[in-house]
């Protein structure tokens, strides 16, 4: 939330939305972008996430993070950046051949072909890690991703001025109700 800015630094929230309903469903404001590693795990254990697949930013492929998750018996696919470069070098040295294809367009006449290659770890052993269904679980993640952008664009959340103890965290919430309902409204065929 940028508008929030004092002394140089901004609010920050870091959610929990579920895929399904594209509906954030917990939150918790954090001092900093870089506060949102340590805040992870405590924002998770108000969910039982038996059975439940994680999906994640790139800032929170940790192991611990993962160790975390699979404790609580989850499961999580998190997506390998320029953050964790080790980490990708690996994957990119050991990676299958295999390719996978994913395309979304609102409009194909006003869209150019791109590729773009994603790694990503999962919990998933071999036999059940689907290609399809990771695909789609990160395609999922991208949309909630979208859709918490879109409370910035909609709602102007990075220009609100709102940034007293936790009245940004509890200005959002009524954002996160709204937002899916204008997503439907504004994205219909």
């Amino acid at each position: 939330m940028r508008g929030s800015r004092t002394d140089g630094q901004a609010v920050h929230l870091l959610a929990v939305a579920l895929h399904a309903c594209q509906t954030v469903i917990t939150q918790r404001q954090v001092a900093a972008k870089s506060s949102e590693i340590p805040a992870f795990a405590p924002l998770l254990n108000r969910i039982d996430l038996r059975g439940v697949v994680v999906t994640a930013d790139a800032m929170h492929t940790q192991r611990a993070h993962a160790e975390d998750l699979m404790a609580a018996g989850g499961h999580h696919v998190l997506v390998i950046k320029g953050n964790q470069k080790k980490l990708r070098k690996q994957v990119r040295q050991h990676a299958p051949s295999k390719r996978w294809r994913s395309s979304v367009a609102d409009q194909p006449e006003d869209r150019q072909a791109e590729a773009e290659t994603l790694y990503a770890v999962t919990s998933f052993p071999p036999p059940q890690a689907n290609p399809a269904q990771l695909a789609e679980l990160v395609k999922n993640h991208s949309s909630v991703e979208a859709l918490l952008h879109g409370r910035d664009v909609a709602f102007g959340e990075d220009v609100s001025r709102i940034r007293t103890g936790t009245a940004p965290g509890a200005m959002a919430t009524p954002r996160n109700l709204a937002a899916p309902a204008h997503s439907l409204r504004t994205h219909r065929p």
